[in-house]
């Protein structure tokens, strides 16, 4: 007829609504069909369910099946019985081909210890960053930080200038959010207490409530 209809998920490629020659990941192309999901974690998988070409993330092949690449690990490397980590996964940072935590306070690590962040967790901020043994590796330390002389604060950000890295120089802080029951100044360098009747505000005063109590 001249028109173009789409293929029926999860087949991905097709001449007919009965004749499929390609399937979604996920999925086994057998008589020309997609019925069949994968198994054993293939993200691929051919002539059988459990025959894998290509493994999810956190798994890798060996042989011809998708085996558990370990805590932490992005992708590995299967060395006889024993996976060799090669990427991790955030929050892990890659040490003797395994994947290690990183410290509470990072995003991502190179190291564990909150001086050894890339970046920051959320609730935290950089404090200061230097250019060794890691290029841009810095110390995180919570929003709600008294040695910022800022309290109640719940989200922030900082500002680290290149100028700085190389001694490890202080970057530049802003609280971007206040507990509930505080707004942040217009100078983002304080959170004021919101009138007694909001639960949180956005300003001085009964009448700059955003939410308010229970029952009220």
């Amino acid at each position: 007829s001249g028109r173009c209809v789409q293929c029926t998920p999860p087949c991905t490629k097709c001449s007919s609504d009965i004749f499929c020659s390609a399937c979604a990941e996920g999925y086994l192309l057998k008589d020309n069909a997609c019925n069949t999901q994968c198994t054993g974690n293939c993200l691929t998988c051919v002539d059988t369910p459990d025959t894998c070409l290509s493994c999810y993330e956190g798994n890798s092949l060996k042989g011809k099946t998708c085996q558990y690449c370990g805590s932490g690990c992005k992708t590995c490397e299967f060395q006889h019985d024993y996976a060799v980590c090669t990427s991790c996964l955030e929050g892990y940072y890659l040490e003797e081909g395994q994947c290690m935590q990183c410290s509470y306070e990072c995003g991502t690590c190179f190291k564990y210890g909150s001086a050894f962040c890339f970046d920051c967790r959320e609730g935290y901020f950089k404090l200061r960053e230097f250019s060794f043994p890691a290029p841009y590796r810095g110390q995180c330390m919570e929003c709600n930080n008294p040695q910022k002389g800022l309290v109640h604060c719940s989200e922030c950000t900082s500002f680290c200038s290149d100028d700085a890295l190389g001694y490890g120089g202080d970057c530049k802080f802003t609280c971007t959010n206040c507990d509930d029951g505080f707004y942040l100044s217009e100078d983002s360098k304080s959170c004021n207490d919101c009138d007694p009747s909001c639960k949180t505000c956005y300003g001085a005063g009964p009448n700059k409530c955003r939410t308010c109590h229970e029952g009220e």
